[in-house]
């Protein structure tokens, strides 16, 4: 354990931490300690120091924690976690991840308390308030490249909300194809990228951001309506719901990759934002512009979505570059 993964383990205990105590654990001087605190700051770790009493966090923040979150996975599932990273700040946790081994049915975590170049679809930048929030990535290999690979962002999706759910958050929607919402704002975003060749294994990416404390100076690039778990009145461990999404994933992927996605249809579509509502598609180039209205009936059995025009005509639409509206 480095300076700084000791700095930080000792601030999730309750209470202020004295300098000169500190320095004495670590054999350095109350200015070295003023040093690597100040460090932690710039990285946007939310720290209070007071003279006389010392550094803690701020009220109401709770550290990312790789034995918290372990203690937390059931023993069965937790077989196939093979590694769990947590990053102060990171560029982009799935770049992370994606330049790591991959492992046959065993899962990869990274996670990191700030994201610099966080990305979601269509290369939108992912904004985030350090040390607040969920971001979280995790690979997968599959042994042969599933035919169903198209829908696994919806998989995704599924495990998010059911984790959400598990977590006091019963209301989390899914917004087609990969967007969580809760309130009708969008409350996290996922990504997924895979790698390999058709006949071989597949290595799968998959990334998940959720909103679980958004201050305001972060918040005002953001262009769409969003929400976060915090203004909903949702008060939710992140190192629980970090568990549950990595148990889901665990449960789920290898079923995904037997059985595809028929199993899991009904469970999506009972979360699906806009079923049974009228909604319009457009290119983002050109949101004026509708390319298809109807009524969302929620996906087949292939994780296709499925839309009823007014003449009654059912019409699939497979293209997640489009975005979809209510009427």
């Amino acid at each position: 354990m480095n300076t700084e993964e000791f700095l930080l383990d000792q601030l999730r205990q309750p209470g202020f931490l004295g300098g000169d105590e500190l320095g004495n654990q670590l054999g350095i001087s109350r200015v070295s300690i003023s040093k690597h605190m100040n460090a932690l700051r710039k990285k946007g770790l939310p720290l209070e120091s007071v003279p006389g009493k010392g550094y803690k966090l701020e009220e109401g923040v709770y550290l990312l924690h790789s034995g918290t979150i372990q203690a937390h996975l059931s023993a069965g599932l937790a077989d196939h976690l093979a590694e769990l990273h947590i990053h102060q700040q990171l560029e982009s946790t799935n770049q992370w991840l994606a330049d790591q081994p991959f492992y046959e049915n065993q899962a990869v975590v990274c996670l990191a308390e700030a994201q610099l170049a966080g990305r979601g679809r269509r290369e939108r930048q992912w904004h985030s308030s350090p040390y607040r929030n969920l971001l979280y990535s995790l690979s997968w290999r599959f042994a042969n490249w599933p035919n169903s690979l198209p829908s696994a962002s919806l998989l995704a999706g599924l495990v998010v909300a059911e984790a959400l759910e598990i977590c006091g958050v019963p209301e989390a929607k899914i917004k087609w194809p990969n967007d969580i919402y809760l309130n009708d704002k969008k409350l996290g975003g996922i990504l997924v990228s895979a790698k390999g060749e058709a006949n071989g294994a597949c290595d799968l990416v998959i990334g998940v951001g959720l909103n679980h404390h958004i201050l305001e100076e972060h918040s005002k690039d953001i262009d769409q309506d969003w929400l976060d778990l915090h203004s909903a009145n949702h008060s939710v461990d992140r190192n629980k719901l970090a568990a549950l999404i990595t148990e889901g994933f665990i449960d789920l992927l290898p079923k995904f990759e037997r059985s595809g996605f028929s199993p899991f249809q009904d469970a999506w579509n009972a979360r699906c934002l806009y079923l049974n509502q009228k909604v319009r598609f457009f290119n983002s180039q050109s949101p004026e512009t509708d390319e298809l209205q109807g009524i969302c009936r929620g996906v087949d059995e292939s994780g296709v979505l499925m839309v009823e025009t007014s003449a009654g005509e059912k019409i699939s639409v497979r293209d997640a570059d489009l975005s979809m509206r209510l009427l």
